[in-house]
């Protein structure tokens, strides 16, 4: 497919420049510019002050937009906004100063709207410049799932289109700023939200979609099949799915054992070898544009699939892995922390659970939530959590002790069950310090909470899921997690954010189940009198589709879990792998039909 140009730039009205008079940025901004708010992935808004305690149960929904007005069905399964909506204040419209809320869509389609009232300000569509090598499924959407970025500095919006080709986008206009644009990641790659520290911009890539090969790859080792590992040997290190002989380098579905091939849908003709997991770094301000990577399996195992992508701490990165082969000699991350240098990506440290064989086994992906990192009472601290429910609270100068596997403290929290695919914590961590100068840390729990986490309060039966709140405290001088609070029952809740004293929590609504082999596969789609369902295999985008309900944002107490707001039936679509944006005293949801909803007070 020949280059073709940036289409469908639509400006409602002309706009001017940003203001920079007002709102600057700072620690104390209202605005959110970018993933979990700030570079650290907080998911805390410190500016917030409109809404509150006392009057955010007067949340009404002011108004809703969509953005795409066709949605794929295989993208429509739930795939089509899995971006968070950005907000940048103090952009100079003809009807003067105006907060605008940028989104991406599953269209390559960036738009920017009036925080006030959700009409559109300008949208652009980008053509991709290539075509995908294989047909797209809700694994591998071929679509950009990275929420971009803003930099107020250089009035631009960064974002990445489904061909992996990075746009600079004008705040005010719309304009293109970067000619050509240039390639950053892998054309239909999976990658994750955008960060943007000190002139460079990271991201990951994952799940070994896209038109692969990747430059600079590692090589398979010799002898194996499509990228697989080195043989076996014995002990932890080479820990491995069931303990089957080490094939890393064959691609696995998305919630399947490791070593399976994944669902790559029709596709057009043979399909490209699968996409090397890595992590990414492009150098902005270096007229070059250099580009770094950092790769945890020749294949698809070991990506990082975390929507938060990499959180900065302690000026370094930070970002988990996902299910696969662990050996660190051979540069194979399966199941780890890592600790990255800023710019090089180069290991500084990191952390591997000691179950990691029982991970591998059960597909308790460890990659599936997120990290952050604080200081309490002098100490640099990192939390984290994945899918098998277990909280760690780590030492950031020495992640895991001297043997990289030892946690300065843990709580099994949820999934007692070990489900691969509808327990555990699936979202980013969000943390906060209150005005006494209590630390907090909140985690989306998928199912019902461990039988052995006793939480100071309960807040009603939590059998579905639930926001489970933190506090750091002091055991002698040894920092640990005291269980606080459990929210209310949340349907399959996501990553939650913090303003003011009030956590925002979504209850998605969708359906988790993954493969044919799940008895409530059977239970749920099994219909009287019809034929039996198949008993193998991925399920399919339709199937994804069904069974679920509707998103419901809630609002609260950051420090006891009681529900203060409720959306109730206000969102009539459901979302997958989103979350929550507060800004300027709005609250933004996103849906899988690339649907805008803002919340704000009612008058």
């Amino acid at each position: 497919m020949t280059q073709m140009r940036a289409r469908g730039l639509v400006l409602v009205f002309c706009l001017g420049s940003v203001s920079w008079a007002v709102h600057a940025q700072s620690g104390r901004s209202r605005e959110w510019l970018t993933w979990g708010g700030d570079i650290e992935r907080t998911g805390w808004n410190r500016g917030e002050s409109t809404l509150s305690k006392q009057n955010v149960g007067r949340l009404a929904l002011k108004w809703k937009t969509q953005i795409d007005k066709e949605v794929s069905i295989e993208i429509e399964s739930g795939n089509a906004m899995l971006t968070t909506p950005l907000v940048a204040q103090g952009v100079r419209t003809p009807q003067g100063l105006r907060t605008v809320v940028y989104t991406l869509s599953a269209s390559n389609t960036l738009a920017a709207l009036d925080a006030a009232t959700g009409a559109t300000i300008w949208r652009r569509t980008f053509d991709n410049t290539v075509e995908p090598g294989s047909a797209a499924n809700w694994i591998c959407t071929n679509i950009s799932t990275a929420t971009p970025v803003i930099d107020k500095a250089k009035n631009t919006i960064y974002m990445l289109a489904a061909d992996g080709r990075l746009h600079g986008v004008d705040l005010a206009s719309g304009a293109g700023k970067m000619a050509p644009p240039p390639e950053f990641v892998t054309p239909f790659s999976r990658n994750w939200s955008l960060n943007l520290v000190e002139g460079v911009l990271y991201t990951t890539v994952g799940r070994g979609c896209g038109n692969g090969p990747v430059p600079g790859a590692p090589a398979p080792p010799p002898g194996t099949i499509r990228g697989a590992g080195a043989p076996p040997v014995e002990g932890a290190a080479a820990a491995r799915a069931g303990g089957a002989p080490a094939r890393e380098g064959a691609p696995a579905r998305e919630g399947a054992p490791v070593g399976e091939a994944p669902a790559r849908g029709r596709g057009r003709g043979a399909p490209p070898p699968p996409v090397a997991a890595h992590m990414i770094a492009m150098d902005l301000d270096n007229p070059a544009r250099p580009i770094s990577r950092f790769f945890t399996s020749t294949a698809r195992p070991n990506g990082a699939w975390s929507r938060a992508g990499l959180a900065w701490a302690f000026n370094s990165l930070f970002v988990q892995t996902a299910d696969g082969v662990w050996n660190p000699s051979q540069g194979l991350w399966g199941q780890t922390l890592l600790r990255l240098a800023p710019k090089t990506l180069q290991v500084l440290d990191y952390f591997t659970p000691a179950n990691l064989e029982e991970l591998n086994t059960n597909d308790l992906d460890y990659g599936s939530g997120g990290t952050l990192g604080f200081t309490f009472r002098n100490r640099d601290l990192v939390v984290s959590a994945g899918k098998d429910g277990t909280v760690y609270l780590l030492d950031a100068k020495s992640l895991g002790g001297a043997d990289h596997r030892t946690p300065m403290f843990s709580i099994k929290a949820g999934n007692d069950e070990l489900s691969y695919a509808s327990m555990g914590v699936w979202g980013a961590p969000a943390t906060f310090v209150n005005a006494r100068n209590e630390r907090w840390v909140y985690f989306p729990m998928w199912g019902p909470p461990s039988k052995n986490a006793k939480f100071e309060r309960a807040n009603g039966d939590a059998r579905d899921g639930s926001i489970m709140a933190f506090q750091v405290t002091l055991d002698g001088d040894k920092p640990v997690l005291v269980p606080k609070w459990i929210s209310r029952n949340l349907s399959v809740p996501d990553s939650p954010v913090i303003a003011n004293g009030v956590v925002y929590a979504i209850s998605t609504g969708e359906n988790t189940l993954q493969r044919h082999t799940d008895p409530r596969y059977h239970t749920i789609f099994q219909k009287p009198g019809a034929p039996p369902l198949p008993k193998t295999g991925t399920m399919t985008a339709e199937e994804r589709g069904q069974n679920t309900t509707h998103t419901i944002l809630y609002a609260l107490d950051a420090e006891t879990g009681q529900e203060l707001y409720s959306s109730k039936d206000l969102i009539d679509d459901w979302t997958h792998l989103s979350s929550v944006t507060v800004a300027d005293g709005n609250v933004y949801v996103t849906t899988r039909k690339t649907i805008v909803y803002a919340f704000g007070l009612s008058k």
